[in-house]
């Protein structure tokens, strides 16, 4: 998840997708902020997620500012 309206940068994609993959391969479900579509505030979509699961990660470089 990104700021509102930036690409992610090739190296955040490159974390996610080795991530994802290391997960479905150990039958872990994924859940991708980025892709949860809902009308309500951007923060409050972040909060839900991150409340929802017992796991979870953040992938955060200087790209992202």
């Amino acid at each position: 998840m990104t700021k509102l309206g930036k690409p992610l940068p090739v190296k955040v994609k490159n974390i996610r997708r080795t991530l994802t993959s290391y997960l479905k391969e150990k039958k872990i479900y994924v859940v991708d902020a980025e892709h949860e579509v809902t009308g309500r505030g951007f923060l409050l979509k972040i909060w839900e997620n991150i409340a929802s699961v017992s796991l979870s990660t953040a992938i955060i470089t200087e790209e992202l500012e």
